[in-house]
């Protein structure tokens, strides 16, 4: 496992990825341990978009976000309910960059989110 530590995410700053389905969610209350994600690379990659340092959410999410679904995931991008099993992953890279150009640094952490029994968990990893 590439990121051996993890954490319950806790900040006010989850990344906004499920923007076609309102959604409820907790931050994992129970401690409940998702699982880490191995070949979420392979699955369908989404989107990906970077927050900027004027964001306020630079500290926690800042740089190169690039979102991966699995294959339930995506069928609740398709239809905007997304079935329990669906796992959204959330690469956090660092960035660097020069007077031309953005590129990518070394990995920060992955957000993972994880829907089960109706509601969204989610967990970080280090």
């Amino acid at each position: 496992m590439p990121f051996a530590e993890n954490s319950v995410m806790k900040s006010k700053y989850l990344p906004v990825v499920l923007s076609l389905a309102l959604i409820s969610f907790r931050s994992n209350p129970d401690n409940e341990r998702i699982a880490y994600p191995d070949g979420y690379r392979d699955w369908t990659h989404v989107k990906t978009y970077i927050v900027g340092p004027k964001n306020p959410a630079f500290k926690v999410i800042g740089g190169f976000n690039h979102v991966y679904g699995n294959e339930k995931a995506m069928k609740g991008y398709q239809s905007g309910d997304f079935p329990d099993g669906s796992v959204i992953v959330s690469d956090v890279i660092a960035t660097v960059e020069d007077s031309i150009t953005i590129r990518e640094a070394n990995r920060d952490h992955i957000d993972v989110m994880m829907k089960e029994n109706g509601t969204w968990i989610f967990e970080t990893f280090k």
